[in-house]
């Protein structure tokens, strides 16, 4: 009898991290800044909550909430609502 053997495609192990952070969602004039919180980082990306309506394959830019400075620049990979509406998580991948 054969064992199924789990198989992951991630890169990097994800560690909990919990701490607040900005949005910045690119507009055509200016970005539009939304707050959210991490769940979950790796070296590639990172999980989050917000109530910003994201959709798959957006870019954005994730700052710092009490600095503002840049953490990262992202790309949506998946949005899931959550039962807690307007709340939703998704995973972001860091582009740079």
């Amino acid at each position: 009898m054969e064992t199924a053997v789990p198989f992951s495609t991630r890169n990097h192990q994800r560690v909990p991290r919990t701490f607040p952070i900005t949005l910045l969602l690119n507009s055509r004039t200016t970005g539009i800044e939304h707050p959210a919180s991490t769940i979950n980082m790796s070296e590639s990306g990172l999980r989050i909550q917000t109530s910003a309506a994201l959709d798959q394959g957006q870019t954005l830019d994730v700052l710092t909430e009490n600095t503002g400075s840049r953490l990262a620049h992202c790309r949506v990979v998946w949005v899931q609502p959550q039962k807690s509406e307007p709340v939703c998580e998704a995973g972001l991948e860091i582009l740079n």
